[in-house]
């Protein structure tokens, strides 16, 4: 788990420096707002499928 550490603090950053909320980008990705919000917290893991919807929802790099 400690791999993905990261994962929530990067996603919150992209989100704010697009000024967006949570509920926009659900809606631009299709993950719910509680997973989006498990995801920044560091709660939850996602799984690849997940964060492929993130990156093309927000239309940025899956590496990003």
């Amino acid at each position: 788990m400690n791999d993905y550490m990261g994962l929530g603090e990067r996603l919150k950053n992209i989100r704010l420096k697009k000024g967006l909320n949570l509920d926009e980008v659900s809606a631009m990705t299709g993950v719910s707002k509680t997973m989006l919000s498990q995801i920044e917290r560091s709660g939850s893991v996602p799984t690849i499928a997940t964060v492929c919807k993130i990156a093309n929802g927000l239309q940025i790099k899956f590496d990003s």
